[in-house]
């Protein structure tokens, strides 16, 4: 790990040697040991570190942003160069907020760093492989997916004297089992502490989903009450997130929030909250701009509270930023980056035994935006769905085309479930349940 006296040091050079009027320097990256199988066996054991550098430079309201790989000595004067060109070639930026004072203090996350997630080794990995694999071949099954595990860190520094660093563990198990007659299924589970991965638990689970997932049927399009695993849940609100609570969409009047603070969008029990010290989407404690960050309520008991802010989009809406800023050039805004949805009392076979007739939903994918003011998504089911009939999973079905808006799903919770699953989305950390939903839309079947 760079640890944060090297990166003290790194950074102080580029700060030096910038003749711009403001500079902000960014450092991130760290290293991933990834055990990759496939077809039953270890494939390839892989180690990869990186650590990437960004800088951004303004001269009066001309900023230029440059990146590099590379940051030793002359790579290191060069970037900041290029940044000092990308600027002066730039038309003024109008709305360019000052780097942030050397006045904020951040909460230290000592406890996010796991010395054994780092120093597990690709022979104990293996050693805990090996059974699975071997139980998915007598099964008749193909088993393919990752383990791995790394650190990562985040550091930043700018002209007024403003340092930042934080550091990071992280593990990750990804499964797939396939079956013949298109049986499929998939387990997930990221962690900052390897040691937290159920990894037998989780595999096992799959292998029989997958079993039980041989020769699907097709069912009628149309609604039906839903229950959806975690991975599922995860692809609903990650969208959810990226739709909906940007403070630049948010002020633009492109996105469903928009005009409606305060008010019940929601089913009561549906709290979503950003909060990057929650151990399940434990994140780092400042923003792309040296933000502190602190716990954000989104939604509570289905209504709306609040979106996020960046400096620059506070400034201009005339609001408190907080602590939201993505890595520069950044032209989407700010957006939550540890989001958490709050459980609730019922696990997922209470959720199936209280079922008459649904649909059960391991997870979706090709999921794309329809409408971003009404929410409207559309994807596909995959890896291990089934028909309810009369409280009990019955038959295998085909993969199905949902469309849906997310605004009327999340409005329709029957049930959450009582425990919570941890992921890495596209734009940082997601925790959640399970739930019930009723009157989900599908609009089509896969033909095989």
């Amino acid at each position: 790990m760079l640890n944060k006296d090297k990166a003290f040091e790194i950074l102080s050079e580029a700060i030096r040697v910038s003749p711009a009027d403001e500079t902000e320097v960014i450092l991130s990256g760290g290293k991933t040991f990834s055990t990759r199988f496939t077809n039953n066996y270890i494939s390839q054991n892989g180690a990869q570190k990186e650590y990437d550098l960004t800088v951004r430079v303004a001269f009066g309201n001309q900023v230029g942003v440059a990146s590099c790989n590379l940051f030793d000595g002359e790579n290191l004067r060069k970037v900041v160069e290029n940044a000092c060109v990308a600027a002066k070639h730039s038309k003024p930026d109008l709305e360019w907020v000052p780097v942030l004072d050397n006045q904020e203090t951040y909460q230290e996350m000592p406890q996010s760093y796991f010395e054994g997630t780092l120093d597990y080794s690709p022979e104990e990995k293996s050693a805990r492989l090996e059974p699975i694999l071997k139980e998915a071949i007598r099964r008749d099954l193909t088993a393919a997916g990752m383990l791995v595990n790394g650190d990562d860190m985040l550091t930043i520094m700018n002209s007024k004297g403003l340092f930042a660093y934080h550091s990071w563990t992280k593990s990750s198990l990804t499964f797939t089992a396939m079956a013949s007659h298109s049986g499929s299924a998939w387990a997930e589970y990221h962690s900052p502490d390897v040691r937290e991965i159920e990894v037998e638990q989780l595999t096992q689970s799959a292998m029989a989903k997958a079993e039980r997932s041989r020769n699907p049927v097709a069912v009628d399009p149309g609604s039906y009450t839903v229950i959806l695993e975690p991975p599922a849940v995860l692809e609903l609100v990650e969208y959810l997130n990226y739709l909906g609570f940007g403070g630049r969409s948010f002020e633009e009047d492109r996105t469903f929030t928009a005009g409606h603070l305060g008010e019940k969008l929601f089913d009561e029990r549906f709290t979503l909250v950003d909060d990057p010290f929650r151990w399940q989407v434990l994140g780092c404690p400042f923003d792309y701009e040296g933000r502190a960050k602190q716990p954000l309520t989104l939604v509570k008991n289905g209504v709306l509270q609040a979106v996020a802010y960046d400096r620059k989009t506070a400034k201009k809406a005339g609001k408190s930023p907080t602590g939201h800023a993505l890595m520069p050039p950044n032209t989407m805004g700010p957006l939550a980056g540890n989001i958490f949805l709050e459980p609730g009392d019922q696990s997922v076979e209470q959720m199936i035994a209280s079922t008459e007739r649904g649909i059960y939903i391991t997870r979706f994918w090709y999921s794309n935006m329809v409408d971003e003011k009404q929410a409207t998504m559309t994807g596909m089911s995959r890896d291990g769905t089934f028909l309810i009939e009369n409280g009990k999973l019955t038959q295998p079905l085909r993969n199905m085309r949902y469309n849906e808006s997310l605004l009327k799903a999340f409005a329709n919770i029957d049930a959450i479930g009582n425990r919570v699953y941890s992921f890495n989305g596209y734009f940082g950390k997601i925790g959640v349940p399970a739930l019930k939903i009723r009157d989900f839309h599908f609009t089509g079947v896969s033909q095989e």
